[in-house]
């Protein structure tokens, strides 16, 4: 019976799971217009269907359906509020998330989600404390044992843990509060984070002491323990932005000397730009959107003068592009976020937001490629970042075609580089 509704349901959660979000939308629509007054978890599985694929007006007219016939429902107004956040209707998107913690006041995914928004609007006092919510999610083996949590004591000659989590964009970024933990006088400072980030870590010269999640052996006993997202109000500085115009990571000395004597034997006296592709990601869309900027960059500003670029994780399709001026590029493979390339090149570009603070952080000139939708801490419209002053962010503009946007990039990257050569 091709209009068994409850077949098309169960088919529609099952498109879901295998990502095909366009074919699930058709299928819950189908639901829907066979039944006058379909049940909840159609309009909900809908509506969540449609955030994915972008549709958001429609996910948000579902869901005003179901407030109506719901209006004590936290999960219909925290979805709701997503999809306002991700149609750029930020009022509306607070609104919402609000109505969920008042419902649900322990709700911590709509405290984290409402502390994004906060943040990016740059309210920084409330969006804080709001975003520290995550740490409910935190599944330290430590934390549960730990009552020594650091509320603002006196730190002279005290040590201190930050525990973080597994971001580790976020984990770039805020590592730099551990400045204001030296500021009020604290002797040491531990940080126990994932594995995979320790040797990074160990590169950050305000830490003392980096241990891994699985190495709890190794753990010293401090005076105090602090969730890293909790510092910014602890300290009392949730309206600062610790600008830090020296690096706080460091690249491994020896590899730095590896990358500089092999870039320059490369590159002799050549402007030195470094693209980090970031061919790797999931989203098929904004991958094809990157790489029509990458190939455009190719064909256009690959022919200034005395500009070396290095392509690092390539794509096939670039390399093909890049055989057609072999004397101006050099590809390299994959390379590990550990690598001295950072540190030499004159400049680096990417769409990807890690290598982004990978360079900011190691205070490198960066120009950051962003697409239609973007993580809080690049907040809104503006071209420069107070996290990272040596980078140049270029946004997608909303007011054009995905076709313009490629061009106004490229001329923009080509007007940097240009002005770049010329001071």
């Amino acid at each position: 019976d091709p209009n068994n509704t409850e077949a098309l349901y169960y088919a529609g959660n099952v498109l879901v799971q295998l990502h095909n979000h366009t074919a699930a939308c058709e299928t819950f629509e189908k639901v829907l217009s066979l039944q006058p007054s379909p049940p909840d978890n159609v309009l909900f599985s809908c509506a969540n269907a449609h955030t994915l694929t972008g549709n958001y007006q429609r996910a948000i007219n579902l869901y005003l359906i179901l407030l109506e016939r719901k209006p004590s429902s936290p999960s219909v107004y925290h979805n709701l509020g997503c999809a306002y956040t991700k149609n750029k209707n930020y009022d509306l998107a607070i609104n919402a998330f609000e109505q969920a913690i008042a419902l649900d006041p322990q709700y911590a995914i709509a405290h984290i989600h409402l502390g994004e928004i906060l943040l990016m609007l740059e309210s920084f006092e409330d969006g804080w404390k709001e975003y520290a919510w995550q740490k409910e999610w935190y599944d330290s083996i430590t934390s549960k044992a730990i009552t020594s949590w650091w509320q603002g004591e006196p730190l002279t000659n005290k040590s201190i843990t930050i525990i973080t989590h597994n971001n580790e964009a976020e984990l770039l970024l805020l590592i730099r509060y551990a400045k204001e933990l030296k500021n009020l006088g604290a002797k040491s400072i531990q940080v126990l984070c994932n594995n995979q980030y320790v040797q990074l870590l160990k590169l950050c010269p305000l830490l003392d002491t980096v241990v891994s999640h699985d190495d709890l052996s190794s753990i010293s006993a401090t005076d105090y323990h602090v969730f890293l997202i909790d510092i910014p109000h602890v300290c009392n500085v949730e309206s600062k932005i610790p600008v830090l115009h020296t690096p706080y990571l460091l690249a491994d000395t020896n590899v730095v000397a590896y990358w500089q004597s092999y870039l320059k034997n490369i590159a002799q006296n050549s402007y030195k730009v470094g693209i980090y592709c970031n061919s790797n990601t999931t989203d098929t869309e904004t991958t094809m959107y990157y790489q029509k900027i990458l190939n455009t960059i190719i064909q256009t500003i690959i022919t200034l003068d005395s500009v070396h670029f290095f392509f690092i994780d390539a794509s096939q399709s670039i390399k093909n592009s890049l055989k057609k001026v072999p004397d101006r590029v050099t590809v390299l493979e994959e390379i590990n976020v550990h690598n001295g390339t950072y540190t030499d090149v004159d400049l680096v570009i990417s769409p990807d937001c890690l290598i982004g603070h990978i360079a900011g952080a190691l205070g490198k000139k960066t120009i950051l490629l962003l697409n239609n939708q973007n993580h809080w801490w690049w907040f809104l419209h503006k071209e420069t970042t107070p996290w990272y002053p040596a980078t140049t962010l270029m946004r997608y503009n909303h007011d054009i075609t995905k076709e313009n946007n490629i061009d106004v990039t490229v001329k923009n990257i080509s007007s940097y580089l240009q002005n770049l050569k010329d001071t």
